[in-house]
């Protein structure tokens, strides 16, 4: 079983290993994607908010205008 970046974790992003403890890492999503593993497509790239709202997302990775 591979560990940390050599099992591709990061969907659609760059992994960056830990370089004290190689098995952990995280993902540096590529522009339009979201989430732990970039596996998530970025509900608020398309500026869905109407009358100039702020887009955020939520825990679910679903946007929230305000």
């Amino acid at each position: 079983l591979k560990a940390g970046c050599a099992s591709k974790p990061c969907r659609k992003g760059e992994c960056i290993e830990d370089k004290k403890n190689p098995s952990n890492y995280t993902c540096k999503c590529n522009a339009g994607f979201v989430g732990p593993r970039c596996d998530k497509a970025d509900a608020c790239a398309k500026n869905p908010c109407k009358n100039e709202g702020k887009c955020s997302l939520d825990a679910k990775f679903k946007p929230l205008c305000r």
